[in-house]
């Protein structure tokens, strides 16, 4: 590695050290273009996405930086790391033994988030300590340090200090942060306060705003702290506080609205309607059992189990809906007070042997009366080791069954992550038999969502703004991080912070100051979809040959389009395009499969059916993992990561390599599962030669049925490839001496009647242009030959070709 290179690198890691993580990014992807298979650049790519909170791509790049060093000290690090973030926990022991006696950085502080993970913060504290003396100014050892003293809910004379030294070497939102929730822990709930509000005022936008004004509403509703007189009695309510976490109380939230108003509340809610349907069949059925109890005169065991799993994904309404369903259950005389207890894992599990269980009973005795709400429950639980987490769980299910009828559970999380929880727990499935799944919301609710959030802000979209809003939702709808109403909000706070930053105050209005345009989210709004579409579908009919293949697409195209058009005047019922949209590209090489993908990805974007109109090229090893487990989580990845667009798997017949290839039939199950389950959000394409691909629909039949239509590229005719030729000539705008295009000719035709099962057709024609295109350089160069001459191919170059090749004039 040159000085000159090393120098750049190391300005990258500075740029990562000081947290400017996206131009990191953006000079990284530059160097991994020159040479994608170096270790300490993907590395590097890692930690910066690492730092961004992007833990998918993160992982993917310490991932690609394992397969080629699997010793590299750093990538075990960074993994180990990563899964503390990630729900993915298989191989954090294996991982955790490769950095275990690692003495830098990345060592300390993958060992200190392995402990906090299992929740021994006293060693965590060790190992930040030892970084601390390692490095002591080192931003991230600092903040480490701040963060775990934080977690030990014990009294910390350096904390106050060691604050004061990251607000001074890195001002910013998360040392800000830090500082409020040191502040409410220490009860200077004033202080906390006014640091919250700086925050908001100075980082409006940030990732995490939300949870900073939890805090400062916590901080404003929080009654002084109690002063204690007595050094013994201090020392006695830090104990008390380790013990029992006195976190709880803070997320009681007390019923204040009648069961009457929480109905109203609920109907008015946007969207949710499976949701709603739930909760009033629900509601009819206690009505139902009160009035046979009253009218029959019979007394009537409450058989019912009124605890509930709400799964969803971030945004979805469901904090909201459990607030609003303790009132309506307290107003039906199920609950007697209809609080919201809000928790989480870190109320429940505790970090020493017995205190998880104290922990949750008292989080079950403060919602007595009322509902205790456990968001990210499946976090209770990380793996079969966890045994704090199987501990609170067995807490939690004998709290239900000793306090039977006096309050009411909500488990909440992702919903795959739940159903696995439930289904893996015998306690909890036999007493968690009410599941409410929130869907996610349509481009219409969002849309109405936003409106409803501007109206709040005395703002209103101009015409072209609701269509950049929902080009821009529409875009972000299909990534994995998508937090709905979550998203949608921090949408808008990004216009109402362009408009502020583009605010001329010498030509002021009352238009500039109260409308949305699409100038304001970023947006500018182009060619309508059917001239977009038009123009897709004009690269296509330009593409040489392929009489047959064009019209099978058109074909396909109009019928997608009839079927909108149906449905927008609501003449059919909502319909899932993408179950018809599912092909096989069969044929051989250089046939044209690649980009007549990529340009039917284009014309569905259009349309509006993939959203993004991003074609993801992906073949086996992307696919298929070499261990148990990899296969399905790798395939799983691959295809969040076509939401939107479409997955194009190129020699697909290689994903399944003989009957004992148990991996690739995982890989083809999972895919056969996602394409089902989200056939609204990505269209696959399948692609190889063709009698491969007969071979492989036959043998996958879930595969094959799922697949609409099967288009046949037929190799290029010899009329076909001379244009193809000549096509890469007039675009590198070469020119042709005299008597040239007659031995190009005879060139083509003599590839072309020796042509075997390998022949490459089209990629045959760009190897033959850009081999005569060298030996023209090579030629312009020796010569040294100036204006058109440097452009213009003789016989020369021809001969040179055949010379090469070994070819019979």
């Amino acid at each position: 590695m040159g000085s000159e290179n090393k120098s750049h690198i190391a300005y990258i890691e500075k740029l990562i050290e000081t947290r400017a993580y996206v131009e990191a990014c953006g000079l990284l992807q530059q160097e991994l273009l020159k040479d994608g298979q170096d270790v300490s650049l993907l590395v590097l790519m890692g930690r910066a996405y690492y730092g961004m909170k992007d833990y998918e791509h993160s992982y993917e790049y310490f991932r690609q930086a394992k397969y080629i060093d699997s010793n590299h000290p750093a990538v075990s690090s960074g993994i180990l790391r990563l899964s503390v973030e990630m729900p993915v926990k298989e191989h954090q022991e294996e991982l955790f033994h490769l950095v275990k006696d690692l003495q830098d950085k990345d060592g300390f502080l993958a060992r200190k988030d392995y402990y906090l993970g299992q929740n021994q913060i006293s060693k965590a504290l060790e190992e930040v300590k030892a970084a601390r003396k390692k490095y002591p100014k080192d931003i991230d050892v600092l903040l480490a340090d701040i963060q775990v003293r934080m977690k030990n809910h014990i009294e910390d004379a350096e904390l106050p200090r060691l604050i004061e030294e990251g607000k001074e070497n890195m001002p910013g939102f998360e040392i800000c942060e830090l500082e409020a929730r040191f502040l409410y822990q220490m009860g200077d709930f004033a202080g906390c306060s006014k640091v919250c509000k700086r925050i908001l005022r100075k980082y409006p936008n940030a990732e995490e705003i939300d949870e900073v004004r939890r805090l400062a509403i916590k901080a404003n509703q929080s009654n002084p702290p109690k002063i204690h007189e007595t050094e013994q009695e201090r020392k006695q309510i830090h104990v008390s506080e380790t013990v029992e976490s006195p976190t709880v109380e803070a997320k009681v939230k007390p019923s204040e609205i009648s069961s009457e108003e929480a109905e109203h509340q609920l109907e008015a809610l946007i969207g949710l309607e499976s949701v709603k349907q739930e909760i009033y069949k629900i509601k009819k059925k206690i009505e139902y059992d009160k009035a046979r109890s009253e009218v029959l005169g019979i007394a009537l065991e409450n058989s019912d189990s009124y605890h509930f799993v709400f799964s969803g994904n971030p945004g979805t309404g469901k904090t909201t809906v459990a607030r609003l369903l303790a009132e309506i259950l307290h107003g039906a005389g199920v609950l007697e007070k209809g609080q919201l207890v809000e928790v989480e894992r870190g109320d429940l599990v505790g970090e020493f042997q017995g205190q998880t269980a104290l922990k949750t009973k008292k989080a079950i005795k403060s919602a007595l009366g009322g509902v205790l709400f456990i968001d990210e429950a499946y976090s209770l639980v990380n793996g079969p080791n966890d045994d704090f987490g199987h501990e609170a769980i067995d807490a939690l299910v004998k709290g239900v069954e000793d306090y039977r009828n006096q309050f009411v559970v909500i488990l909440a999380g992702y919903r795959d992550e739940m159903h696995q929880l439930i289904s893996t727990n015998i306690g909890l499935e036999s007493r968690f038999t009410k599941f409410i799944d929130f869907p996610d919301y349509t481009e219409d609710e969002l849309m109405e969502i936003a409106r409803y959030m501007a109206d709040g802000q005395h703002y209103r979209f101009s015409a072209d703004g609701e269509l950049a809003f929902r080009e821009k939702i529409s875009k972000k709808k299909y990534n994995r991080r998508f937090g709905n109403a979550r998203t949608v909000r921090v949408l808008m706070n990004e216009a109402y912070t362009e408009k502020a930053v583009n605010f001329d105050p010498n030509e002021v209005s009352k238009e500039y100051l109260t409308i949305l345009t699409p100038e304001d989210f970023g947006v500018e709004l182009c060619k309508d979809s059917k001239m977009k579409a038009a123009d897709a579908m004009d690269k296509l009919n330009r593409l040489i040959g392929l009489k047959d293949v064009k019209y099978e697409i058109r074909s396909t195209i109009s019928i997608v389009d009839y079927l909108k058009q149906e449905r927008t005047e609501g003449k059919t019922s909502d319909i899932a395009l993408g179950t018809s949209l599912h092909m096989c590209f069969a044929g051989n090489p250089g046939t044209g499969k690649t980009t007549v993908a990529r340009l039917y990805a284009e014309v569905l974007a259009a349309l509006g059916v993939a959203r993004n109109g991003e074609l993801h090229e992906v073949s086996r090893s992307d696919l298929v993992g070499r261990y148990q487990g990899e296969t399905a989580l790798k395939t799983k990845e691959v295809c969040e990561n076509s939401y939107g667009g479409v997955l194009f798997i190129d020699e697909a017949y290689d994903l399944v390599q003989g009957e004992h290839d148990s991996f690739g039939r995982e890989a083809v199950a999972t895919l056969i599962k996602q394409m089902e389950d989200n056939r609204d959000k990505m269209i696959v394409i399948f692609a190889g030669y063709s009698k491969e691909m007969e071979q492989f629909m036959e043998a996958n039949t879930g595969i094959k049925s799922r697949i609409s239509k099967t288009i046949v590229f037929p190799d290029y005719a010899l009329e076909d490839l001379e244009c193809i030729f000549y096509r890469m000539v007039d675009e590198r705008n070469i020119i042709l001496a005299d008597g040239v295009r007659k031995h190009v000719n005879d060139l083509i035709a003599y590839l072309y009647e020796r042509r075997d099962a390998k022949f490459g057709n089209a990629r045959e024609m760009r190897n033959l242009f850009e081999t005569i295109w060298k030996h023209m350089v090579h030629r312009v160069e020796e010569e040294q030959l100036n204006g058109d001459a440097r452009r213009t191919v003789v016989i020369a170059d021809i001969e040179k070709v055949f010379e090469e090749k070994g070819f019979i004039k």
